[in-house]
């Protein structure tokens, strides 16, 4: 029983000595809010909502990270581990719900022995905890979210299963049908949304195995309430969303390099290579980064489109052809289809990444052990079992390989970059270990570095990282900024749809020139200022204030006062739920000595103080208030000191 988990946890041990990657820096790494200075309650409510992605900032996750700091320290290393206690655990819950599902089968197939059933649970738990498609979820930090909410998914479907068991045994089973997974459901609703397609995952399991049906024969009326209620609920709300809020779901698009059509098309070859790269997980196929694969304009553009599509309906029709013969590979069907419907489908996500098969693919392994060592189990059941054996030590080894090559961030780098050359996001991330060489001391690194952020420019010409990057990385090293490097740096700025990545680095670019890096502060207008102008930017809210934000700060050193209140103030319009462009302004309201000015956001922002998550810079803010009242009297007309972000005047 223990085998399976043992060996799991000996796979993944040397990647638990790799470091933070991409998504990590900015969720984790550079997430101040994650330092508790005690275990308050407005500290750790400050730490849940700190990280905010998605509609409900999954704060049970962000806390889980703030805890791991507080306990064990900020290096990767308790991190990782403590991700690789949460996959032992879902494997845990896949095991036992493994045998809940095949007591549920052996109702329709009574003949088959319980040795073989037991068997069978062992295998499909031992390939999902070995499987390699699902070590992004264990060694990339923040997918914690992920597998946190997968857990408490698998929960809930094992506490529906057992109460239905218990049911047809005549037992009591509405409390873990009722409120047990609804519970877990709603617990893993706080860790990643994809915990709503919870009610999908009982709905595969009530079709195929129990079929709305009594211990009695009867049909059991309260559970099609039960699931009219759970898909219907979900479904609605995200109709209402679409109908009277659709820039809520589908805003995501103005930042995105396709539309929404676009999307649809390429997400079909995407589920396609999910289910490929489970049943055959070859190491140069898989990786952190796919943003290599073309994006399907067309039903025939590529052609692959076509063929993945009509692949995926043939399964499907298989599926259902199978109900009836063997109800658990419809089921496994039915599962991976349903972990694939929400991040697999309109939302404005990156088309692709391996976690999204997390828990899904559990699907696709039970069908496969359904139909190797459960139809007809009597038949060859040696040179059955031996196969399944030999397979799971196969995904065992692949996974203690891609382990490894994780176990070090530079090796990891290469590997991505070499077999996704065409990837943007795995030659900058080789870029960036490379200029991490060079800043430690290694000359050799220097150039390699400025050859893959050109390389990445080049893969993704709308971009502006990697020329910031190149730009920071020049300075810092007192090396000559080339003038085309600017040149393109403005152009791009005045193009690029401002993903996530470009944003941070221009903070950073802003942050270096401020300090003594060798970056002109002027240099810096002219750039946010075509950023700023960019009618991509323009149309997103948030992206176009954290601009402002910036633009005010260098604003404020160029003391140009009237200006950078102005930017300050719309950035807060512009996004209002985000807390630190109003700490920002009142900030800089400060210290200007506009008291009256300070007070009036400083009533908003205790407005939006949810959970006492801003009692901390509240504090602080009502003290410089009061420090500053006391002082001096209120000044009236022009602010005098420059706008900053900081507690002080510059």
């Amino acid at each position: 029983m223990l085998l399976p988990f043992v060996a799991a946890f000996a796979a993944y041990y040397p990647g638990l000595h790799g470091g933070f990657l991409f998504d990590d820096y900015a969720s984790i790494v550079n997430n101040q809010a994650l330092t508790l200075p005690s275990l308050a309650w407005h500290n750790l409510a400050a730490a849940a909502l700190s990280a905010p992605t998605g509609p409900l900032d999954r704060p049970l996750s962000v806390l889980s990270f703030a805890l791991d700091r507080y306990f064990f320290g900020p290096g990767p290393l308790s991190f990782k581990l403590t991700n690789l206690l949460i996959h032992l655990a879902t494997g845990a819950v896949l095991l036992l719900l493994t045998r809940e599902l095949l007591l549920a089968w052996r109702r329709i197939r009574p003949q088959v022995p319980a040795q073989d059933v037991l068997f069978a649970a062992l295998a499909v738990t031992a390939a999902w905890l070995l499987h390699p498609l699902n070590l992004t979820a264990v060694l990339y930090v923040v997918q914690r979210e992920a597998s946190l909410a997968a857990l408490f998914t698998a929960l809930g479907v094992l506490c529906y299963t057992l109460g239905r068991n218990r049911e047809l045994d005549g037992k009591r089973g509405w409390p873990l049908i009722w409120i047990a997974a609804p519970l877990a459901g709603l617990v893993g609703l706080f860790c990643k949304e994809t915990a709503v397609l919870l009610p999908l995952f009982l709905f595969a399991v009530e079709l195929t195995l129990f079929r709305f049906r009594t211990g009695e024969g009867r049909v059991a009326r309260l559970l099609i309430v039960y699931f009219i209620l759970g898909l219907g609920g979900p479904a609605l709300i995200a109709g209402w969303l679409l109908v009277f809020h659709p820039a809520f779901l589908l805003g995501g698009y103005a930042i995105r390099p396709f539309t929404l059509g676009e999307r649809l098309l390429t997400e079909g070859r995407v589920v396609t290579l999910y289910i490929l790269y489970t049943l055959w997980p070859l190491p140069h196929w898989l990786g952190l980064y796919h943003d290599d694969l073309a994006v399907s304009t067309g039903l025939l553009t590529p052609p692959t489109t076509l063929i993945a599509f009509l692949f995926l309906a043939a399964l499907l029709a298989a599926a259902v052809w199978l109900r009836r013969r063997q109800p658990l590979v419809t089921l496994g069907i039915l599962w991976f289809f349903a972990g694939q419907v929400l991040e697999s489908s309109f939302i404005p996500l990156d088309l692709m990444y391996e976690h999204r098969a997390y828990l899904s693919d559990y699907g696709l392994l039970l069908a496969l052990a359904a139909g190797l060592l459960l139809w007809h189990p009597a038949r060859l059941r040696f040179s059955r079992r031996t196969l399944a054996i030999t397979a799971i030590v196969v995904l065992g080894c692949l996974t203690w390989l891609r382990s490894v090559q994780w176990s070090n961030d530079l090796s990891q780098a290469l590997f991505e970059a070499k077999y996704h050359p065409a990837s943007p996001r795995a030659t900058f991330a080789l870029a960036f270990e490379y200029a991490l060489a060079a800043e430690h001391g290694d000359r050799s690194a220097y150039p390699l570095a400025l050859e893959h952020f050109e390389r990445a420019a080049k893969l993704q010409p709308q971009a502006l990282a990697p020329y910031v990057a190149m730009i920071e990385l020049a300075s810092g090293l007192h090396q000559p900024v080339q003038p085309a490097w600017m040149r393109e740096l403005r152009q791009r700025a005045g193009r690029t749809l401002m993903p996530p990545l470009d944003l941070v680095y221009l903070g950073y670019w802003v942050q270096c020139a401020r300090s003594t890096c060798g970056i002109p502060a002027a240099a810096t207008l002219p750039v946010l200022e075509r950023a700023l102008d960019n009618p991509h930017v323009q149309k997103s809210g948030c992206a176009r204030g954290n601009l402002l934000d910036l633009y005010a700060e260098v604003l404020g050193d160029a003391r140009q006062i009237g200006p950078a209140f102005q930017a300050l103030q719309s950035a807060v319009r512009l996004c209002p739920q985000q807390p630190q462009l109003r700490i920002n302004l009142i900030n800089s309201y400060l210290n200007a000595g506009a008291l009256a000015a300070a007070r009036f956001e400083l009533r908003q922002l205790e407005a939006r103080n949810r959970f006492g998550q801003l009692d901390n810079p509240i504090a602080k803010l009502k003290q410089r208030l009061q420090t500053i009242k006391t002082a001096a009297p209120v000044r009236h007309g022009k602010p005098t000191v420059p706008v900053t972000r900081r507690g002080k005047p510059a």
